[in-house]
């Protein structure tokens, strides 16, 4: 048995811890700062301290520093949904998998 997990996924992933908006749709829409963990074009782990449902369709929008674009920084505007939702001391720590994903 391996201790060791094989890596699966085909696209790069950066972590970086940077302030995170995220709009949580549906009847009653609402707002939830976060920070991020790290982040995909296909996914983003973030931590907020505010409790969110999985399956919940979202909105974020954060800045992607100069150190991973390796131009300048970037804003960063995705559209997903909440696939799972774990608790850790006081936080909560959120996958999103990404439908939408643009940079400007």
């Amino acid at each position: 048995m391996s201790f060791w997990r094989k890596e699966h996924r085909s696209l790069k992933r950066f972590s970086r811890f940077v302030p995170i908006r995220v709009r949580i749709l549906g009847p009653e829409p609402r707002n939830v700062e976060g920070i991020t963990k790290d982040v995909s074009e296909t996914g983003v782990f973030l931590y907020t301290d505010v409790a969110v449902e999985p399956g919940a369709q979202v909105e974020l929008a954060f800045v992607m520093p100069k150190e991973v674009t390796l131009t300048m920084d970037m804003s960063v505007h995705a559209t997903g949904r909440i696939l799972r939702v774990t608790k850790s001391l006081e936080k909560f720590g959120v996958a999103v998998a990404v439908d939408t994903f643009a940079m400007d």
